[in-house]
């Protein structure tokens, strides 16, 4: 309800009364409710002020979470970098990985072959082709190679 219309409607209400007393109830009723339509003028500017400073303190939470969000967002992208380098790797010590199974005996002491492909002076070999050469696998044992451990 606006100003006027109160206005007026409390004019009417003036008009209306015939007594004193009349004049005097109309007055005081006028009075209260203007105190009342003010009040709540009041309030509701009160609590349009409450609910910009509530937008204002949601909008920085949002560019807040937003930019946690971001900074979040480049770590899960370089943690999967770290995994697919992983990965990779993981697949090569896969692909070089030795048969558990593929256990030789050398001299009466048993040797496990680790790795799947081996370069020496004399060609490229495979944990099997090495596994049935008994002078290579000597030869290996003998200079150390890491491609034969001992069980």
């Amino acid at each position: 309800m606006s100003k006027i219309i109160l206005v007026t409607a409390i004019m009417a209400a003036f008009e209306k009364a015939i007594t004193l007393e009349a004049v005097q109830s109309v007055a005081s009723q006028a009075i209260e409710t203007l105190k009342v339509y003010e009040a709540t003028e009041s309030e509701k500017q009160t609590l349009i002020d409450r609910l910009n400073a509530e937008v204002l303190a949601r909008e920085e939470k949002l560019e807040t979470v937003n930019a946690e969000l971001a900074t979040a967002n480049e770590e899960l992208e370089a943690s999967n970098e770290i995994v697919a380098e992983l990965s990779a790797k993981l697949n090569k010590a896969e692909e070089n990985r030795g048969n558990p199974n593929l256990q030789v005996t050398v001299d009466k002491k048993d040797y496990q072959i680790v790795g799947n492909k081996f370069q020496t002076v004399n060609g490229e070999y495979s944990a099997e082709d090495l596994a049935k050469d008994e002078t290579l696998l000597k030869e290996m044992i003998t200079k150390g190679s890491g491609a034969i451990l001992p069980l």
